[in-house]
């Protein structure tokens, strides 16, 4: 399996109407912008599936969370021992109040 990208590309039987509200077209970055490293605390917001809390069950429905992110060096001696680094696709957000952060490992850093 590869879990380079979070991005899917889902085939429609019908038209996708672009034209409500709650739809967009997602715009995604060309190399030169993505290749980039966003600096120190820049504020993403994140949204998945993932667990709510250290070693809780995966969620059912998406949420979304405004976090910050950490430095490169930070991120690279946290996440080089869980798997291959790729920083040209890859940056790291904490949330610096709560303690959560989007990592594979605890959410405790």
């Amino acid at each position: 399996m590869n879990v380079d990208y979070d991005i899917a590309l889902v085939k429609s039987t019908g038209s996708i109407p672009l034209n409500d509200s709650r739809v967009a077209a997602a715009k995604l970055p060309g190399y030169e912008k993505g290749s980039k490293w966003i600096s120190y605390n820049a504020q993403c917001a994140i949204s998945g599936w993932g667990c709510a809390r250290d070693n809780g069950p995966q969620q059912e429905t998406a949420r979304a969370v405004w976090m910050g992110s950490i430095n490169k060096q930070e991120c690279v001696d946290l996440l080089d021992r869980t798997f291959q680094w790729r920083p040209e696709i890859r940056f790291c957000i904490k949330d610096y109040k709560y303690g959560g952060a989007t990592c594979l490992e605890s959410f405790v850093w």
